[in-house]
């Protein structure tokens, strides 16, 4: 990954995990001040959890990608483990807010849990307009 590549990545990650621990904040407050369910921070929590997972695994599925590509191995490359296993932990996340309950009361929120899931994606928009990575001449 290249230097600018990797500035990225981190810039990334380093917004997601503040608007992550900003909107934990948020539902935290109304939760505790305006009587709504704890089950929308805990949703934001899982949701956020899972998708920066999701990103690490990313990432590490690119730097095992270009290390293959550097060392000029022809044989064939399985990455569709490493994309189920992101499917896998996202349907996790959304199954664990529908069906944990305790007491009758749901333990997760549904919409908090999925719209978790797009801040990282909201964030690679954002950010990567800013930067502009130049492709490396053979």
């Amino acid at each position: 990954m290249t230097n600018q590549g990797q500035k990225l990545t981190q810039t990334v990650l380093l917004y997601s995990l503040l608007l992550y621990g900003v909107g934990f904040v948020v539902f935290f407050a109304l939760s505790t001040f305006l009587q709504l369910p704890y089950s929308l921070g805990n949703g934001w929590v899982l949701g956020g959890s899972l998708s920066v997972l999701n990103y690490l695994i990313i990432m590490f599925q690119a730097k095992r990608l270009q290390m293959r590509v550097e060392a000029n191995i022809k044989t064939p490359y399985i990455s569709q483990g490493y994309s189920f296993l992101r499917l896998a932990l996202s349907a996790v996340g959304l199954l664990a807010s529908v069906f944990v309950k305790l007491n009758d009361l749901e333990v997760f929120n549904l919409f908090t849990v999925f719209a978790a899931y797009l801040v990282i994606s909201g964030v690679i928009f954002l950010t990567g307009a800013q930067f502009k990575i130049a492709n490396p001449k053979p």
